[in-house]
């Protein structure tokens, strides 16, 4: 049978939470590589060795509890394709532009929408830590090994 236990010492979260917020999700919106690590997530262990001495901690579980008091969980993240076409966001602002004209002289100006589809294998998009709070962080999809 199991039996919850009351902390000791519970850890504190300092007096600017939210600037303790802001900070963690700085870190969190970065990808782990830009800090050393290895890994396209991070995890708890990691991101500990980063915000140990700056929130005085030294236990995963005291990092999971303040994430949670900050409102930081573990979420699934949106997919976010980017284009393998090197001229995608030039062709982005014709088409802005074409619609923008569209709008002003519609009598002259007709805009005809034609998708494109592609199909490339890529991998589901997996939890990371996040706030719970708006929509999740991009999970970066790619055609090829850009990520």
């Amino acid at each position: 049978m199991w039996q919850v236990v009351a902390a000791e010492n519970p850890p504190t979260i300092p007096d600017e939470a939210a600037t303790t917020r802001d900070e963690l999700v700085a870190i969190l919106r970065q990808s782990p590589r830009e800090r050393g690590f290895e890994r396209s997530r991070w995890r708890l262990q990691d991101l500990l060795t980063v915000v140990s001495e700056r929130l005085g901690i030294s236990s995963i579980s005291g990092l999971w509890r303040i994430c949670q008091r900050l409102g930081i969980v573990y979420r699934r993240g949106w997919e976010f394709w980017t284009s393998p076409d090197p001229f995608a966001s030039e062709k982005l602002a014709w088409i802005e532009e074409v619609c923008q004209q569209a709008v002003e002289d519609p009598a002259r100006v007709v805009v005809l929408w034609m998708d494109e589809l592609t199909v490339y294998l890529s991998p589901s998009t997996a939890p990371t830590w996040d706030t719970q709070l708006g929509r999740a962080a991009k999970a970066h999809q790619a055609t090829s090994d850009e990520t």
